[in-house]
């Protein structure tokens, strides 16, 4: 499930340690296409009414009958409380169905076919749900409904929380705008993950056109903050996971691309976007020293940042690549073929988080493309491989061009980077699979232009699931473990 194995039987043995839980069964399902999930399927222990505290009207009476979630009246927090408490992030179901029993085959075996999908209920009663208290709310409510398939959604529930990504963010903005004809940010769901705060900017107590490219992911604490740049994509939404697990005393800030939004074209000069971001990392930190790092391609514009930093007079603390391969190597072995479809196809594994090439463009696709110019041939591409559910339906036709363009710009401005060298502290944390190229070479091709000053220890996961849970647990805390030994250092 978005790129980590799942052992569902681990799942339901911990759910069966709870007291109130007699049996249960986990189930990874796809009842919308594109939208896989976790279900949990719980038979409540004899005499325990510690999972049934819930409209007994909406309770399954039989396991081929209606179903509801746990948590109608608050025992879906229960069991996912006691999960999180138990298990990594990414073996949290994102549903919970009570049943009176689990369904069974004639010899005796489970049905997995008979198990019901979860239904449309998570309980009206529940203490925690806030209910629609405006028309905007339960506009909004229903679309939080649409992308996530989880129902009802209470005002004060995060998106994140309900199992939200970067992929259903998309859906979701873009859900939004068809709605109420009002661009919503991207970014903006860092700062308003709830209902309750998205209506809010759109009734105009926030401003929604902000093109503020910092954005504060964890904004709070003493320590001096920590800076991270987008990766190839230009969006942050990678950074989510992390910016938590360094806790509530790390400040996390990081940089969107410009031309995201479609606010202004997308920067294409490696060296004129690190000067640009330098500007934005200082409209919040005004002195040094700096601590700056970035996934990725974010690492190699981290890199030029800390070099331009360095060459004002500024104070570098700490420079961190996240399995970023040098701009060399970048150039050697993760350059796309520059045709247009090989780049596009670049552009849709980015977006869906693949680490395998997704699959190729059908040949008639490609040949009625090449007889286009160059811009009506990327538009056609970008076309096809939206309704051909390559990258989610949802996502407007605008947006998905705007994105497809930054990611194009990031890939030209690395394509023509000619760094220097750096003699600042760096630290290289990768993946045993960094680019197949971490085996011959473990500083991935950071030795060259990092001389002196340059540490280097691998990660667990891969490129895609280092920043992702589990792996991200044991990232921060070798991040966290640099970023106080180089904050101690710099401390005067």
């Amino acid at each position: 499930l978005r790129g980590f194995r799942i052992e569902l039987g681990e799942i339901a043995a911990a759910l069966r340690q709870h007291a109130a839980v007699r049996d249960a069964v986990v189930l990874l399902r796809e009842d919308a296409p594109g939208q896989a999930r976790l279900v949990a399927y719980v038979v409540a222990a004899p005499g325990n009414t510690g999972t049934q505290e819930h409209n007994a009207a909406q309770r399954a009476p039989a396991p081929t009958g209606g179903s509801a979630e746990a948590g109608g009246a608050g025992r879906h927090a229960d069991l996912r409380a006691y999960l999180q408490a138990r298990l990594p992030n990414h073996l949290i179901p994102a549903a919970f169905v009570v049943l009176d029993a689990l369904p069974l085959t004639p010899n005796g075996k489970l049905d997995r076919h008979a198990l019901p999908a979860p239904g449309a209920t998570r309980g009206a009663d529940a203490p925690s749900l806030v209910a629609p208290r405006n028309p905007t709310e339960l506009r909004l409510a229903h679309l939080w409904e649409e992308v996530l398939n989880i129902r009802p959604i209470g005002m004060t529930d995060s998106f994140f929380a309900l199992g939200g990504h970067s992929l259903s963010a998309m859906r979701l903005v873009s859900r939004i705008e068809q709605e109420f004809q009002h661009r919503l940010p991207l970014a903006a769901l860092f700062q308003g993950a709830t209902v309750e705060q998205v209506a809010q900017m759109l009734r105009g107590s926030r401003d929604t056109q902000d093109t503020n490219l910092v954005i504060g992911l964890q904004p709070h604490g003493e320590r001096d903050p920590f800076f991270c740049v987008h990766p190839v994509s230009g969006d942050i939404f990678s950074y989510a996971a992390l910016a938590q697990a360094l806790g509530p005393d790390q400040p996390f800030y990081a940089i969107q691309a410009a031309g995201l939004e479609g606010e202004c074209p997308p920067l294409t000069r490696l060296e004129v976007m690190a000067a640009s971001y330098i500007a934005l990392l200082r409209s919040i930190q005004a002195e040094g020293p700096y601590f700056i790092g970035g996934w990725s391609v974010g690492g190699i514009v981290a890199f030029e940042m800390a070099r331009q930093l360095r060459q004002q007079g500024h104070e570098v603390g700490l420079l961190v690549l996240l399995d970023s391969v040098a701009p060399a190597y970048f150039q050697q072995y993760s350059l796309p073929e520059q045709s247009d479809a090989t780049l596009i196809m670049a552009f849709i594994n980015d977006l869906s988080g693949l680490a395998a090439r997704a699959p190729s463009m059908p040949t008639a696709v490609l040949e009625a493309a090449d007889k286009l110019p160059p811009d009506e041939r990327v538009q056609t591409l970008l076309e096809h491989a939206r309704s051909a559910a390559l990258v989610p339906q949802e996502l407007g036709m605008d947006r998905l061009r705007q994105r497809f363009e930054v990611f194009q710009a990031n890939i030209r401005a690395i394509q023509h980077y000619l760094p220097g060298p750096y003699a600042g502290q760096a630290l290289l944390l990768h993946t045993r699979y960094s680019k197949g190229v971490a085996q011959s070479d473990p500083t991935l091709g950071w030795q060259e232009l990092i001389p002196e000053g340059l540490a280097v220890a691998e990660v667990p996961g891969d490129h895609y699931s280092m920043v992702l849970p589990p792996h991200v647990e044991t990232l921060a805390a070798a991040l966290r473990g640099w970023l106080e030994q180089a904050q101690q250092r710099t401390d005067r």
